[in-house]
């Protein structure tokens, strides 16, 4: 993720390096690899917010949906068979699937409750 950052850095050469800019940077690399003395993150407020924890939810409920269709084939396996590689990657497909997007709504809550308490 991209956010544009206001740095201000120490410079022996002034003329050649001002003290703040505003630039673009992924990470915690800036472009010249000046030495970062404060990060003023502007991160754009979202205006739909709501609409976004609904995206974010309603990704999270379709990956469960997922996992629900592979209900019956999971419970009526038989604990003395080997499972079949195909139904290894679709579980793991399924889990994985279901893991980022559930942790991305978490993540999205949890920035959610930090601009409320700052």
């Amino acid at each position: 993720m991209r956010h544009q950052v206001r740095i201000q850095r120490l410079s022996s050469h002034p003329a050649r390096f001002p003290t703040t800019s505003s630039v673009f940077v992924h990470g915690n690399v800036t472009p010249d690899c000046s030495t970062v003395i404060a990060v003023d993150l502007r991160v754009m407020t979202d205006l739909n917010e709501i609409n976004a924890l609904k995206a974010s939810f309603l990704g999270a409920l379709d990956t469960a949906a997922l996992l629900e269709a592979l209900r019956d084939k999971v419970i009526a396996l038989d604990p003395g068979a080997q499972i079949s590689g195909d139904d290894l990657d679709e579980l793991g497909r399924a889990t994985l699937a279901h893991a980022v997007s559930s942790q991305a709504l978490r993540g999205f809550v949890e920035s959610m409750r930090a601009r409320r308490s700052a």
